[in-house]
């Protein structure tokens, strides 16, 4: 099993499926999706947490010859519900694992920028569409989006803690088993799907940097 650990919007699900097709493995998304959903899509947050905790125990072997993707969001949901520690899932994961790829992206603007865009227009996703999809559509003209500072807050958040937690597996991995993967090392602008978005407010400046947690 090959692992693609990622921040949103760093170009994970193209990096797992070229991995995929590289190495002639299954593409098998995000084995713990933890949203976000329209509101019309919400699960039973209990039952699905409950299936994977039991897939980190119990069933990562059928993932073996596969291409997995894990964002640190989705662990700290599983730990928190199941009240675990981070690098007790991560110690699960690794016997499966033959190599772990971290994608993250050096313009944190840009990212919480493409991030608060998701999360915002989450409700507008069509019934035919899964969220993959849609977080990956094109569309033809300009959307608004009002502001919210509670997307802009949240977004904010999961930035910073996943690049925390990121920097903590990637240390934690030797170098053999790992790869850093920075979005604009590789990403072909002339490749990226058409989204015209406005924004009632530009607020989109983050203090962080990215070689504050990753050394390139």
């Amino acid at each position: 099993m090959k692992v693609v650990l990622f921040t949103p919007r760093s170009g994970s699900t193209y990096t797992a499926k070229k991995l995929a097709q590289e190495h002639n493995l299954e593409y098998a998304n995000e084995i713990f999706f933890s949203g976000p959903w329209p509101e019309n899509r919400q699960p039973n947050y209990e039952e699905m947490y409950n299936n994977y905790f039991d897939i980190l125990i119990n069933g990562l072997d059928k993932y073996k010859d596969t291409v997995v993707k894990i964002t640190p969001q989705q662990i700290r949901n599983i730990c928190s519900r199941k009240n675990i520690k981070f690098t007790m899932f991560f110690k699960m994961l690794k016997p499966h694992t033959s190599k772990f790829y971290f994608c993250v992206r050096e313009n944190l603007s840009d990212q919480l920028k493409s991030l608060y865009a998701l999360m915002a227009l989450s409700n507008d996703i069509p019934d035919n569409k899964t969220i993959e999809e849609f977080a990956h559509m094109s569309w033809e003209g300009t959307k608004f989006l009002p502001h919210n500072e509670q997307y802009l807050e949240q977004a904010k958040y999961i930035i910073q803690a996943d690049l925390e937690m990121l920097s903590v597996m990637y240390n934690k991995t030797p170098d053999d088993k790992k790869q850093l993967l920075i979005y604009e090392n590789w990403a072909d602008i002339n490749d990226k799907y058409t989204r015209e978005i406005e924004f009632e407010k530009d607020v989109f400046n983050m203090d962080l940097k990215l070689n504050n947690y990753f050394e390139f």
